[in-house]
């Protein structure tokens, strides 16, 4: 694995990933940064969210000037909630869920990136305002190498 040179670059590589792979969301698939201003009832739906949410650090050599770093990434499926019930939606939702799953299980992003595993997710499915949050959770590691 060699060393990143830009944190968050999995970003960018997970949402093209997930828009080739998963036919069934229309190329709706989404950075946190493209929500921005986006009121919640006019976002399209279905879609999927890519969310960082932070990091660990599995090894650290300070006179080495490297750490390996393992990177937790949200995909959350986002359909309509058409009835009260949500039948319909969770039905939906689940098929997306096993189409992410299918395409990012131990797939590598780029040399400087691990195999992606699926971890324990940060949030709750949510219902809210005519949707159905639907979270996954991804886990890479990567290095990191200093300069000083």
């Amino acid at each position: 694995m060699t060393a990143v040179h830009d944190f968050l670059s999995l970003e960018p590589l997970l949402v093209e990933h997930l828009k080739a792979t998963v036919p069934a969301v229309n190329g709706k698939v989404f950075a946190a940064s493209d929500l921005e201003g986006v009121e919640e009832r006019s976002q399209p739906k279905p879609a999927i969210h890519v969310i960082y949410n932070g990091y660990r650090i599995e090894q650290s050599q300070a006179a080495a000037k490297r750490a390996l770093v393992q990177q937790s990434w949200s995909v959350v499926v986002v359909v309509r909630n058409v009835r009260a019930t949500g039948e319909r939606a969770r039905s939906e939702g689940g098929a997306l869920l096993r189409h992410v799953l299918e395409a990012c299980l131990g797939w590598k992003p780029s040399p400087e990136h691990s195999a992606l595993e699926l971890g324990a997710p940060v949030y709750r499915t949510t219902y809210r305002n005519g949707a159905v949050y639907l979270p996954l959770l991804f886990t890479t590691n990567t290095k990191i190498e200093g300069t000083n």
